[in-house]
């Protein structure tokens, strides 16, 4: 009973990772959507009329300077530096990499 009370948690917390990769994916091109409704909002507010048109291409040349600057971040290593941070307070990490040391140790004296 125990194993099969096992197995359906695996499934169920496999298919919510599933799920939420998809919905990741799925949101990713919706990131600006409400900004842009609230800006638009507040322009024509203003009285300055905007069309759907100028809304569409501002959203593409937006998206296309962060795809641009994300490009920079990357090469500049700043997510291999924000891994490294994440690393360093991963607990569980930690002590396997301590394990891996002291295995090597003990290998290296034999």
């Amino acid at each position: 009973m125990q194993n099969k009370i096992n197995k359906l948690i695996y499934y169920y917390q496999q298919s919510m990772f599933y799920a939420n990769v998809a919905v990741g994916e799925l949101r990713k091109p919706g990131v600006l959507i409400n900004e842009s409704i609230m800006v638009s909002t507040l322009l024509a507010v203003k009285g300055l009329d905007i069309g759907i048109a100028t809304i569409a291409v501002a959203y593409i040349l937006i998206m296309s300077a962060a795809t641009v600057f994300g490009r920079i971040i990357i090469k500049r290593k700043v997510m291999a530096l924000n891994n490294t941070f994440n690393n360093r307070e991963n607990n569980e990490l930690q002590e396997i990499i301590q394990n891996v040391k002291e295995i090597k140790q003990i290998l290296q004296q034999k």
